[in-house]
């Protein structure tokens, strides 16, 4: 049976994506954003780097069946300021007729042969033993850092150890000094800057080319974003936010930020102006980069992995807690570069991957739509 089975991208099978849609509908455990047609096409056909092909690896039986897909989009990584080519692997499901057959390990074997770079988040056991099996290094938790800035409203979505919240009164911290020759203000696309060339001697991550930016912020199906650039001393940064209200608790996604790490330094301090000018009661991001992530830990940001006085939920539409509140990240590098699993110049944050997806329990509750 499995010598019949062929493993290809979606593209080259001229499979209709509603047919796609309706796999991860039907055999994910629960409501799927992948199901949702509109976002499917933005996410995998609208990609600028997938030059409008589906490039969603699928496994499919003797009879044009589906049997297996993973997710999957294309984007150049840059390692050691060489430009790979990379790709972004989201949700991974097989028909359960097929599990257990070996038909998962010859996926990432045919995506092994046509990639340098693979990185994903968010992994189940279930999928977790088949990478480790292939090569792929598992990392159990992607940094995750918050502030309160108020905690009214957020009885439900954070738990304290003692008194642990005292400690974050934003009005006990003080703030270093910062001078206030530095400007920020709303970037249009016309304005939108790619630093790529530059960014790539300080870290290894996926690329941030012009059109990705503008189709990943301006042209987003469900999510709207703002995209603000610093000058700081003739150093600019570009850093983007998203926001939202969940039983009146209002939320900042810090999304994405780089640029020159000197404007980057001032980047905590501009984001308790936009918390209290905007009311927001707490401001969250991922990253891995350490250098990054020390800016905001020297700042009293919380991280979730490292303080247990006080946790906020990651999981909000439907409200869930998992211990620690962040997500998993799997990585394969062909040529095993030792600088791309050093995590001090890995730079993967909310951006990346899958950990800026809606879910479907927000487009039920924001958009009345599945």
């Amino acid at each position: 049976m499995n010598n019949k089975i062929r493993i290809n991208f979606s593209y080259k099978f001229n499979l209709n994506s509603d047919k796609i849609c309706e796999f991860y509908k039907k055999n994910w455990d629960k409501d799927i954003i992948l199901g949702n047609k509109m976002f499917y096409k933005w996410n995998f056909i609208e990609n600028p780097f997938n030059l409008k092909k589906d490039y969603n690896c699928l496994a499919l039986d003797e009879s044009n069946n589906i049997i297996g897909i993973m997710g999957l989009s294309l984007r150049d990584f840059f390692l050691e300021e060489k430009k790979m080519k990379g790709a972004e692997l989201t949700t991974w499901v097989l028909d359960k007729n097929y599990r257990g057959k070996g038909i998962g390990k010859k996926m990432l074997i045919f995506l092994k042969k046509k990639f340098d770079i693979l990185v994903g988040s968010g992994i189940t056991d279930e999928a977790k033993s088949v990478y480790l099996l292939n090569d792929f290094t598992y990392l159990k938790h992607i940094p995750r850092f918050f502030k309160i800035y108020n905690i009214k409203n957020m009885e439900k979505y954070i738990r304290l150890k003692g008194k642990g919240i005292k400690q974050y009164n934003v009005s006990l911290i003080k703030e270093k000094f910062i001078n206030d020759s530095y400007k920020f203000d709303e970037v249009s696309k016309k304005s939108l800057l790619c630093l790529d060339d530059f960014q790539k001697k300080d870290f290894n991550f996926f690329s941030k080319s012009k059109k990705w930016l503008i189709w990943r912020y301006f042209n987003h199906p469900f999510f709207n974003y703002i995209i603000y650039c610093i000058e700081n001393n003739n150093k600019k940064a570009i850093f983007v936010m998203r926001f939202d209200v969940i039983s009146k608790m209002k939320i900042g996604y810090l999304v994405d930020a780089f640029g020159d790490i000197e404007a980057i330094g001032i980047l905590p301090h501009i984001l308790n102006k936009i918390a209290k000018r905007n009311k927001i009661n707490v401001i969250e991001f991922y990253s891995t980069y350490d250098l990054f992530n020390s800016i905001f830990v020297s700042n009293n940001w919380i991280s979730t992995i490292d303080d247990d006085h006080i946790k906020f939920m990651n999981r909000l539409y439907p409200p869930k807690w998992v211990e620690p509140a962040t997500t998993s990240l799997i990585l394969w590098c062909k040529h095993k570069n030792t600088s791309f699993y050093n995590f001090s110049k890995l730079y993967i944050n909310k951006s990346d991957l899958d950990l800026d997806r809606p879910s479907a329990g927000f487009i039920k509750l924001n958009f009345n739509s599945t």
